[in-house]
C-alpha cells in the first residue's frame, strides 16, 4: 500500500519530467545545442499561465470622496472594454530573434515580445495590438514560454541520416 502511494505521489514529478517542452532560455538552448538560426524554426507554447493585456487607455477611474473632503479614500480603476488573453497551452510562431529578444506570433495580429533570460524567460509589459497599446496585468507573472525539445531530436535524425548517404 504505501508503495502505491509513493507512486501517486511522485507521478505528476514523473509525468513532468518526460514532457517534451522545456522552458526558453539562454542556457537550456546552449544545453540542448540549438544554434541561434534556428531557434525560430521551433514550436512554441506558453505554459503555466495565461498571458493578459488589458488595453490602458479604455480603463474608466472611479474616485470615492468623503462629503466635504477633497482628496478621494478609495480609487480603482475598470477596463471599459477588451482585454487580450492568451490562453494557457497557446502555440505561437516566432517571427523575430535577435539574442535575447523573441517576438512570439500568437495569432490574430498578437505579436508579443519576451526577453530571454540566462533561466528563464518574461513577456515584455506592453505590446501594441492596431496602434491600441496593452499593458500587462500586474498580478500576471506566472506565464512562461516553452519550446518543443521533439523539434531537436527530429531535425538531429535528420541531419545524422543525411550523413549517411
Amino acid at each position: 500500500m504505501k508503495s502505491t502511494f509513493c507512486l501517486f505521489a511522485f507521478l505528476p514529478f514523473i509525468l513532468v519530467s518526460c514532457s517534451a517542452y522545456k522552458k526558453v532560455s539562454l542556457t537550456n538552448f546552449e544545453e540542448y545545442q540549438v544554434p541561434k538560426n534556428k531557434r525560430g524554426d521551433l514550436h512554441y507554447v506558453l505554459k503555466t499561465h495565461k498571458l493578459l493585456y488589458s488595453d490602458i487607455d479604455r480603463r474608466y477611474n472611479i474616485h470615492n470622496y468623503m462629503v466635504n473632503e477633497s482628496t478621494p479614500y478609495e480609487s480603482h480603476s475598470v477596463n471599459i472594454e477588451d482585454n487580450i488573453v492568451i490562453p494557457t497551452g497557446a502555440f505561437g510562431v516566432c517571427v523575430h530573434t535577435h539574442d535575447d529578444h523573441f517576438i512570439i506570433d500568437f495569432g490574430k495580429g498578437v505579436l508579443v515580445p519576451f526577453i530571454l533570460l540566462n533561466d528563464d524567460n518574461r513577456a515584455k509589459g506592453k505590446i501594441v495590438v492596431d496602434e491600441r497599446t496593452y499593458s500587462l496585468v500586474v498580478s500576471n507573472r506566472k506565464y512562461r514560454l516553452f519550446f518543443d525539445a521533439r523539434d531537436l531530436n527530429r531535425s538531429a535524425s535528420r541531419r545524422t541520416a543525411r550523413k549517411k548517404e
